[in-house]
């Protein structure tokens, strides 16, 4: 029997050796991780700085986005186009600027009744609306109202976006504005180490969320958007 729990506990013995060694070389062999926050209010930047971030990481010729994400991405973006019109169009009142012919008045109003998205027709409002010059006074006047810097870039690519075979373009996933609800973490690799990049919702319902992150984050990344310092928020309205 002596014998017998002997050869059992060399066999253990050997089993724990090999694990003990194999975990010693995982952690030899395994990079250190940072964990990087990106904080600030919403519509400030920081999924678009995810975005670069993984564009900036992506290896050995891989896509960043896939078909998938492309697909999604398709319906956001038209979806801004329309929201950014209609922006724009709320604007015109706020400013009292008069829309370049009676016409752009009519165009602003069927605009709001569209609920499908970026269909044919909201397609020629926007068209119409787009080369109105009172649209055109009230989008170089901006910074008095909140708009979305890309909605003139997607504005000026209506045509190929609006096209059958559209699909985005990294440009196009970039500049499109999609709010963030909830959480969104990538881990980036460099030669060295592991980088986990959290992203949480700005709006006002999501900074509860923020502070269980604080915790174990090596860095915190506050984000603001210069071309809007001297407004408030838009939660806020004129408070």
């Amino acid at each position: 029997m002596g014998c017998k729990c002997s050869t059992q506990e060399k066999e253990l013995r050997g089993k724990k050796n090999t694990i003990d060694g194999v975990i010693k070389q995982e952690k030899a062999s395994s990079k250190p991780q940072a964990t990087v926050l990106l904080l600030g209010a919403g519509a400030a930047g920081k999924t678009t700085v995810m975005k670069q971030m993984q564009m900036l990481h992506t290896r050995n010729g891989k896509p960043t986005f896939t078909g998938t994400d492309r697909k999604q991405f398709q319906k956001a973006i038209r979806d801004n186009i329309v929201a950014n019109m209609r922006r724009v169009c709320a604007a015109m009142v706020k400013l009292d600027i008069p829309y370049g012919s009676p016409e752009g008045l009519e165009q602003a109003k069927l605009l709001v009744d569209v609920t499908e998205g970026l269909t044919s027709k909201a397609v020629e409002l926007v068209q119409a609306l787009w080369t109105d010059p009172g649209i055109q006074l009230c989008l170089a006047r901006s910074s008095e109202y909140h708009m979305e810097d890309s909605a003139r870039y997607f504005f000026e690519n209506l045509a190929r976006i609006s096209s059958s075979t559209y699909i985005p373009t990294d440009q196009d996933i970039l500049l499109c504005r999609v709010m963030t609800t909830g959480v969104r973490e990538v881990v980036l690799e460099e030669e060295n180490m592991l980088i986990k990049v959290v992203d949480v919702g700005g709006q006002r319902s999501e900074r509860r969320k923020w502070i269980p992150y604080f915790e174990g984050s090596t860095a915190v990344i506050f984000m603001a958007a210069i071309s809007e310092y001297d407004q408030f928020l838009e939660e806020q309205g004129s408070q």
